[in-house]
Formats: structure tokens, sequence, C-alpha cells
């Protein structure tokens, strides 16, 4: 689904500027978000691991939790960053990565 589709040109080309310039790094998330608001875009919100594994008994949960690790770590190693869990946060454990 291309959260785009609605916008003209003019308008999606600078969304897409200002998502090249947040992912380089240019620019910060709430830079982009600021930016993209002024322009009338929202992105939508990305759901947290931590809400995703919330209702589950803690035995599922640690299973769960080491897949998504192991599943992290793997992509790492093929030089993957940029996958749906890479904004997780887990409990207990600092996010600023």
């Amino acid at each position: 689904m291309d959260i785009f589709t609605n916008l003209d040109e003019e308008i999606k080309a600078k969304v897409e500027e200002i998502m090249k310039q947040r992912k380089e790094g240019t620019i910060t998330s709430e830079e982009a978000d600021a930016q993209l608001a002024e322009l009338g875009v929202e992105l939508p919100k990305k759901e947290k691991l931590t809400d995703i594994l919330e209702n589950l008994d803690e035995t599922t949960k640690t299973k769960a939790q080491s897949l998504v690790d192991a599943e992290k770590a793997q992509l790492s190693d093929l030089g993957v960053e940029d996958f749906p869990f890479g904004g997780y946060e887990k409990k207990g454990t600092d996010t600023n990565q």
C-alpha cells in the first residue's frame, strides 16, 4: 500500500525528499515529522513490539522474543538494518541503540 497515493506530484516529491533526508540522517525524525505535518502528511505510527507481545502469557512471550531476537541478528549479519522490528522496544532495555 502506497501511503502517498492521494498526493499530487509536487507534494509527493517533497515528501519523498523529506523521507530521503530522514533516512540519510541529515534531518531528525522530529524535523521530518514537522515538515511532513506542514504539508498535511501524517505517517502511520509503528506498533511497538511490546504492544504486540503484551497479551501473551510469559512462556509464549519469551519464545516470541527469542525468535525476534534471532531473526534480527540473522538479518543484521546479512547487512539488513531496515526491517519491521527495527524500532521495537524490549521491556527493560535501552532504546537508544
